[in-house]
């Protein structure tokens, strides 16, 4: 069975075209850290597809005040659950 923050790795290798695998990206890797220090390099364009997409897949709504939950997979996967929609 594939798990949320499965979902929203893959959701993030596909939107940003990622040369990675999932298991690659570890739960609570900063998303916006260098490669160099553990992080998986995105940028603030990265953000705003990635934004776009687990609205669409969650249906959950992301405003600017709630950016700070991009640091993580975790912590965009502790948002999706609080705010689900269609739970």
């Amino acid at each position: 069975m594939e798990t949320r923050k499965t979902k929203i790795k893959e959701l993030i290798i596909e939107k940003l075209n990622l040369k990675m695998t999932p298991n690659e990206i570890p739960d609570d890797a900063v998303l916006f850290a260098n490669k160099e220090d553990g992080g998986v390099g995105l940028d603030s364009v990265d953000a705003l597809e990635i934004a776009v997409g687990i609205m669409n897949e969650f249906d959950v709504e992301i405003s600017d005040e709630d950016m700070h939950i991009f640091h993580s997979v975790q912590t965009i996967d502790d948002f999706v659950e609080k705010n689900y929609q269609n739970i």
